[in-house]
Parts: C-alpha cells; structure tokens; sequence
C-alpha cells in the first residue's frame, strides 16, 4: 500500500479515536444508562493503575451501584489499581455511618485484593472481627476464614467463638445463619449439629427457608444424611400437590439430591409422607 493510499485511508477514517479521560469515565458512571455505566466500568478496569487517581471516585460509584454487572466491573477496576486501594476500603468499612451492605461491600473487596496486599489486608480484617456491630464482625471473620491458608493463619478459632456467641442472638434469623456457618466451619460442632436437626424438624409443610437450608448443609453429614433426604423429598412432595410456586425452594434442594443418592432411591422415596419424626 502506497502513502498516498494511506494517507487518503486517514482522510476517509479520520483519526483513532482518542482514549477517553478519567474525567469522562467517571461522569459516565454517574449515568442513569446501565450500558453507558458497564463500559466506562470496563475500561477503568482495562486501565489498571493508571486508574489511581481516580480511586476513591470508582469506590464511591461502587458503593452506589445497584446493577450487580457493573460492580462486578467497577470491582474489577478496583482490585485492578491493587494495594493504594485498601486504605480507602478499610475506611469504608470502618466508618460506622454507613450501611451494613456498604461496609460488607468494601470488606468483600479488600478480600479480593489479599492476594496482591495481604500484609495489608488481612490485619485491616483482624481489626474488623473486633467491630461493636455484630455481622460486620462476622463478616470479617468469614471472609478471614475464606483466604488462603498461607495468606492467613489461626482464624478458625476466633471464627468458631463469635459464631457459637451469635447462636444465642435473638434475631432468629441471624441466629440461625450463624449454626448454618458455624457446622459448615467444624461439621463435628455439636451445638451448631443440634440446632440445625431442631430446625429440619420444624414445621416443612411451608416455603420453610430454615428447614431446607439445614436439610441440605445436614445431607453433606454422614450421620444424618438419610433423615435429611427425607425431609427435603417431603417437602417437596408436598410442595408438588401445591398450587403456584409454593414448595419451589423445595424443588431446588430435591434437584440438589441426586449427587448424593441413586435415581431409584429418589423415586422411592420422593413420596414420603407423614414421617414419624416430623409429626
């Protein structure tokens, strides 16, 4: 290709176009357009430190986004700047005035960048499991747990204590999450083994959350692995002779079953009804 066919190619193109500023990015993510949000979201990934300057702008967007998309990308952007983002993050996450979603947003970030900052991150989420806010502290002390053994060490205890201290919450909700963790952490936890039976055997002719969610963490327990496929095949028996989509929660955990047994022992049982230990 000769010059003059270049530069005749540049007259009819025109020049590239130029890369966009940080300026112009972050004004995008204050768009009410998704798309416009997700791309100005990718490229502050793409550019990787250069983004720095910009940090606290991207984390703030982060904070405020509510397409879970684009604060996956905005994440990305974060975690791409690396290391001068835990100061901030930790601030965040300290900073009592804020939501409970936020603070856990900004911890769930700082555990991404263990890798590439765990000198800095992991004593940052040490001080968080002492917050005065139980599941926050919680939080921190999950997310501690989740990392890497050789990232961090000696979490499982401080984890086992908050937890077992948090089964006695009032908030039976939170009480109940807190056995759920506390027997994924140590299966061998007799509290968190009784609690979790107590639950199974509640009232299941509902879209009962608790029951189907301690059935299922139990089938994965030798011991009792046969009272929970009982429980979740009548649950969903029942949830079958229902109409609309009561006992859909139950279909999902009967789906979940089938690593675990034989198809013909499925259909053997998955008409259970009236089991003694439910009455």
């Amino acid at each position: 290709m000769t010059a003059k066919m270049i530069l005749s190619l540049m007259i009819v193109l025109g020049p590239p176009n130029p890369q966009p500023s940080l300026d112009y990015l972050i004004t995008q993510l204050k768009c009410k357009n998704e798309a416009s949000r997700q791309k100005a979201a990718d490229a502050l990934a793409k550019l990787q430190s250069k983004a720095g300057p910009a940090l606290r702008a991207i984390i703030d967007a982060d904070l405020e986004e509510t397409d879970w998309r684009v604060q996956l990308a905005l994440e990305d952007a974060i975690t791409s700047i690396g290391a001068p983002a835990v100061r901030l993050l930790v601030e965040v996450a300290n900073d009592r005035s804020r939501a409970f979603e936020a603070r856990t947003r900004a911890m769930d970030v700082l555990a991404r960048l263990a890798p590439k900052a765990s000198d800095a991150v992991v004593p940052s989420l040490m001080q968080l499991t002492q917050d005065p806010y139980e599941p926050v502290a919680i939080c921190a002390l999950r997310l501690l747990g989740g990392l890497k053994r050789e990232l961090v060490e000696n979490s499982k205890a401080p984890l086992a204590k908050r937890l077992t201290r948090l089964m006695t919450h009032k908030d039976h909700t939170l009480a109940f999450a807190a056995a759920l963790d506390l027997f994924e952490l140590d299966p061998e936890n007799k509290a968190a083994f009784r609690e979790l039976i107590e639950e199974m055997k509640k009232d299941w002719r509902k879209e009962n959350f608790f029951a189907q969610d301690a059935a299922f963490a139990l089938l994965r327990h030798k011991k009792c692995m046969n009272e929970s496929l009982k429980v979740i095949f009548a649950g969903f028996a029942w949830g079958r002779a229902q109409d609309g989509k009561a006992g859909s929660h139950w279909a999902e955990a009967y789906a979940l079953t089938f690593p675990y047994t034989s198809t013909q022992y499925l259909n053997g049982l998955g008409e259970t009804r009236g089991l003694p230990f439910l009455t």
